[in-house]
């Protein structure tokens, strides 16, 4: 991790010539001696004028320094991305997902493997995520890859991985989907796969209703009637660590055919990307080109060779090491420092602003992705997160760019207002009945209902409406309708209502994509006073009472992931950029004039800025699935910090 450089702020304005005195604690004067008679009330005024200018100078300084580090971070064809980090499970199935293909590159595998050995913990185990505790599911995945891969048993790093996991009850224990990996290897019976065959194709209307996850699911119904293992060669298995034998007293029978395969192999291979990924995810480029392989077909290998060229594509490698990344984040992150440049001060007209607008539009979708099962009204518009990724836009993607493009001049908009006009009605065809918004779909089901006897198994990417999704469609909705692009009437009250519905007793939200309450909480408050509603709306003050609750001494905001396991630690951790971030984004919306904790959390952001102009969070703070699995977006602590940074500094 880059050490973070304190005294970069004192260095660089010192070489301006200008002297930081450090960061004070906002305007506390008073009218009570209004004459300025050199009394001691009158000096403190002074000392807090002064301190106020020089957080303001000291801001200032770093947001250009900050602009600067963007602008230098620009691809030549106008977008950004950053990395998209996870934990080593998603490696681990890069493994896996040679040897079931048969593509092993043997130099690509021995990077990925020193990857995995790179994050082992102390006592055997992998974590969900850097610092948390040891968990059984990753554990087990990277065993089983580290075995396939030829590492023996009696490698120390294999015999404290085994220790973990028998002392955990063995490798039984871990989620259904875990168990559908050893199933695919041969070192579990096929019966611990996911039980659906092809025949869920002959009910589409119903299969389309549990939004995103049919996407995972359709592959699956061919892998699971295809019935196809891979063995390991002898010595590769992973017997070793099962308490019990997984084969003695179970049935191991052949899984019954369906009537579709070919039906769902035709959606598979219509849905495969420019660059051969589906979806621009890695779990769906990986269960379609396994699905593909199950069968035998040899007409697929194309298919599965373009696959595994894209899954390649998402990789960050160095001399030593590759780690696969979920997915790349290119348009979210193209949004996110398109607003940040704007709201600093770049002119529109800027050739850094323009390429950057040109980018975003050539990737708006264009085509009737999957959504139109449940929106049957709606029209083709929306944004995705990744490079190419036609089928299945979201919502969250879509209202992040139109959000920037507001903040765009008048001449600026006109020359794009087709495209605006076309995601800005996609975004509100897309509300829920509830009046909130989803990723994805609209008013799917949760799966982990309709799927009740797999729901403590297996891993549901339920889409439904969620505060944080729900308050960035209300916050773009507000901007466009500031600028008279939009008149988002009934859509943006409802929006209001859901957010109102959906405050915690503490007066907290719940954070779905990002960690947790602090992240959500700052993200709604901005969202609701742009939208109207008064700072003194009981929603506001409580939320904003929360908030200031939590600020740590050091004048950030933290939260761990933990808070998803355990509600008493909302709010609660070592501060970090991106949670200080949205909390103080938060708290200069909903607060009026000078506050000295708004000034201690921009303080903080100012300390922690690194000697680039960036800022780093080693922490996992993006959330892909509550409790399981987290993210780390390298850009988004840069860019939420400048944006906090131009926010301040364009406060009244």
């Amino acid at each position: 991790m880059p050490v973070r450089n304190r005294w970069w702020a004192v260095l660089s304005l010192l070489t301006f010539g200008l002297f930081a005195t450090g960061c004070g604690g906002g305007d506390t004067s008073s009218d009570d001696n209004p004459d300025g008679d050199g009394s001691d009330d009158d000096l403190g005024d002074d000392d807090a004028v002064d301190d106020d200018a020089d957080l303001k100078t000291d801001a200032r300084a770093a947001l250009d320094r900050a602009v600067e580090f963007l602008l230098k971070a620009q691809a030549d064809d106008g977008y950004w991305e950053g990395s998209f980090e996870t934990d080593t499970s998603f490696t681990a199935d890069y493994i896996l997902l040679m040897h079931y293909v048969g593509r092993v590159n043997e130099a690509r595998q021995a990077k990925a493997v020193r990857y995995i050995l790179d994050h082992q913990n102390a006592d055997g185990g992998w974590s969900a995520y850097p610092g948390g505790p040891s968990v059984d599911y990753i554990t087990v995945l990277d065993y089983l890859a580290l075995k396939l891969a030829g590492l023996g048993t009696d490698d120390p790093a294999m015999s404290a991985a085994r220790a973990f996991i028998l002392a955990g009850g063995g490798a039984e224990t871990a989620n259904r989907l875990v168990q559908t990996r050893l199933a695919l290897f041969g070192q579990v019976p096929w019966n611990r796969m996911i039980p659906f065959n092809t025949n869920f194709m002959l009910v589409e209307e119903w299969l389309y209703r549990v939004g995103y996850y049919h996407s995972v699911l359709i592959p699956f119904l061919v892998i699971y009637e295809s019935g196809h293992a891979v063995i390991p060669p002898p010595g590769r298995e992973i017997a070793e660590i099962f308490v019990n034998d997984p084969f003695d007293g179970e049935p191991n029978d052949p899984p019954p055919a369906g009537c579709c395969e070919g039906v769902a192999i035709d959606w598979i291979l219509e849905r495969q990307e420019e660059d051969g990924n589906w979806a621009g995810v890695f779990i769906n480029t990986m269960y379609s080109m396994i699905a593909l392989a199950s069968t035998g077909d040899a007409a697929y290998d194309e298919a599965i060779d373009r696959g595994l060229e894209g899954v390649e594509s998402f990789q960050t490698e160095d001399e030593d090491t590759i780690n696969q990344q979920f997915s790349q984040p290119p348009v979210m992150d193209t949004a996110y420092v398109l607003h940040v440049l704007l709201a600093s001060g770049v002119p529109p007209g800027d050739s850094a602003i323009v390429r950057a607008v040109d980018w975003l539009v050539s990737k708006q979708t264009t085509v009737v992705g999957d959504w139109v099962h449940n929106n049957p009204e709606g029209e083709p518009g929306g944004w995705s997160f990744e490079h190419f990724n036609q089928y299945y836009p979201d919502v969250d993607c879509t209202v992040m760019v139109l959000d920037a493009f507001a903040l765009l001049d008048d001449a600026s908009r006109d020359d794009i207002s087709e495209s605006m006009t076309k995601g800005l009605a996609w975004a509100l065809s897309m509300q829920n009945d509830d009046g909130g918004w989803a990723a994805w779909d609209k008013n799917a089901l949760d799966p982990a209902a309709i799927f009740a006897f797999l729901a403590d198994e297996i891993w549901v990417p339920e889409d439904l409406s969620w505060a944080d999704l729900t308050a960035r469609t209300v916050l773009a909705l507000a901007s466009l309708d500031a600028v008279d692009f939009a008149d988002s009437g009934e859509a943006l009250a409802r929006g209001i209502e859901f957010l109102r519905a959906k405050q915690e007793p503490s007066g907290s939200w719940w954070g779905r994509w990002g960690t947790n309450y602090v992240y959500a909480t700052g993200q709604v408050l901005q969202a609701l006073v742009a939208a109207g509603v008064p700072m003194d709306d009981e929603a506001i003050t409580r939320g904003t009472h929360w908030l200031r609750t939590k600020q740590n001494a050091d004048g950030g905001f933290g939260e761990t992931p933990e808070s998803y396991v355990d509600p008493a630690l909302a709010g609660e951790g070592p501060s970090t950029i991106f949670q200080t971030a949205y909390a103080v984004i938060g708290l200069m919306a909903a607060t009026p004039g000078d506050d000295p904790d708004i000034d201690r959390a921009v303080a903080f952001l100012l300390d922690e800025q690194l000697a680039d102009g960036s800022w780093y969070d080693e922490e996992f703070l993006g959330t892909n699935l509550p409790a399981y699995w987290y993210a780390r977006y390298d850009m988004l602590s840069t860019y939420k910090a400048a944006y906090a940074l131009a926010t301040y500094l364009n406060r009244e």
